[in-house]
């Protein structure tokens, strides 16, 4: 379960808790000032977000898994982000249509492409 959605039952119950409250003053309180309706905006917040895979190097030791979910703009939401995720997605065909060439080429299906980063410290 999201967050958004721990905060929306957190306002229903105090939603419910107000009905049966005798004081409008304490109505009128916790109503309208300290807890607006924010659902509205939680989902439009939810409704901009998309939720992407990123392959790690180790596993979690939350999840055990050697995938990590990170946030980043739904689609339509940022152009700009959309623009850069879009070339990349070009560059990653590109290459593995090299790498099928290169493969059939060779005559060694097993022929991968391997990403190193080196961190260099001074």
């Amino acid at each position: 379960m999201h967050w958004f959605h721990k905060i929306f039952e957190l306002q229903e119950e105090i939603e419910g808790n107000l009905k049966v409250m005798k004081s409008d003053r304490i109505k009128n309180l916790l109503g309208k000032r300290i807890f607006p309706k924010i659902k509205p905006k939680l989902i439009e917040l939810e409704n901009s977000i998309s939720w992407k895979d990123v392959q790690e190097k180790q596993l979690s030791s939350e999840t055990g898994k050697a995938v990590r979910r990170i946030p980043e703009p739904a689609k339509g939401s940022f152009k700009e982000f959309d623009k850069v995720n879009d070339r990349i997605d070009e560059i990653k065909l590109r290459l593995n249509k090299h790498l099928e060439a290169l493969q059939e080429k060779l005559g060694c299906p097993q022929l991968k492409f391997v990403f190193v980063s080196y961190h260099f410290k001074y």
